[in-house]
């Protein structure tokens, strides 16, 4: 069969009680011959096979399943390979609470029904498209008189079910839902791990930047203080150990030394008193450093000796002055 006009294409399959075929938009119907479908007349088709199913929740035995608003339509793969995204004829006919819905094409009449919490249905031949006749086929289901009646071409306009049909959902697919599940854990795996390794990678920087700052104040603290010894060294009288005696007063008490040649000095402050022994070997240089300090010699293995005293008062202590015990110590 040739391709005909765009207005008579393919809308509806059904394989249903052993009755197997596509319905035209005129409601002709039509064999799902391989010829027919390469011709490029089927649309997106809704669909209503032996498998399909009303329910009011999901059922996990289903591949393919569109929600109402208030129940689930299923069903199971197609033996049709070549139908393109699929939908519910069930939801294309808005099945409901209070109405019949259907279809009534080619002398056939299908219908459906929600009564008391079941699918009913009825698919038969009509002998006449008569209103008696029609509704008597629908009176064999004794569904309550106040039932409305949707059903197309008997109430509604049978061209009008493209239009419902195109404005239905295609059926949802388990396996690519869980193929994106799938992906989309990875991607959050792959972020989360990402993440992790930003936020490691942030709190190292921030922890090797702290160690730097914290080694740098220390250098800088350590710098600062030996700055501040050699200050306290070039301003400050340097106090021995102990003993309020600032250590220029015993170098100026130790002048008298000064261009004098000799071997060794040993020098020791003791409360007020400045006590020292000079040992050299030139008798010249000792009575000149005799002279100069009024001190005593004698004679020790072949060196002379000269011992000296002087007294020395304490440094006083100045008010707001800093200490520096501990700094510096001369033994």
């Amino acid at each position: 069969m040739g391709k005909q006009g765009s207005g008579n294409r393919i809308i509806i399959y059904i394989d249903y009680q052993k009755e197997r075929f596509f319905i035209r938009r005129n409601g002709s119907t039509e064999d799902p011959s391989p010829e027919l479908l390469s011709s490029g007349q089927v649309e997106s088709v809704a669909v209503l096979t032996d498998s399909s199913l009303f329910s009011k929740k999901r059922e996990e035995g289903y591949r393919y399943y569109a929600k109402g608003a208030k129940y689930h339509f299923h069903e199971k793969p197609l033996d049709v390979p070549s139908l393109n995204k699929p939908r519910s004829l069930f939801q294309s006919l808005k099945l409901r609470e209070n109405t019949i819905v259907g279809l009534l094409f080619s002398n056939r009449l299908l219908f459906f029904a929600y009564h008391r919490g079941e699918v009913v249905w009825r698919f038969t031949d009509v002998d006449s498209t008569e209103e008696s006749e029609i509704e008597g086929r629908i009176n064999e289901l004794n569904l309550p008189g106040h039932y409305k009646r949707e059903i197309y071409g008997y109430t509604l306009p049978f061209e009008r079910l493209s239009e419902a049909i195109q404005a239905t959902p295609v059926y949802r697919d388990l396996e690519q839902e869980a193929r994106r599940s799938r992906r989309l854990q990875i991607a959050l795996s792959i972020g989360a791990v990402a993440l992790s390794l930003l936020v490691w990678g942030f709190l190292f920087l921030k922890e090797s930047r702290a160690k730097t700052k914290v080694e740098e104040l220390a250098r800088e603290k350590s710098n600062i203080m030996r700055e501040i010894k050699r200050e306290l060294q070039l301003r400050l009288p340097l106090y021995l150990d102990h003993l309020n005696v600032p250590f220029d007063a015993v170098l100026k008490e130790l002048a008298f030394l000064e261009g004098r040649r000799f071997a060794l000095i040993n020098v020791t402050v003791e409360k007020d008193e400045i006590a020292g022994r000079v040992t050299l070997s030139d008798p010249k240089e000792a009575f000149k450093i005799k002279e100069a300090s009024r001190a005593t010699l004698s004679l020790k293995g072949g060196n002379i000796e000269v011992n000296f005293t002087r007294p020395l008062k304490k440094a006083a202590a100045l008010p707001g002055s800093r200490s520096v015990r501990g700094l510096f110590t001369l033994k």
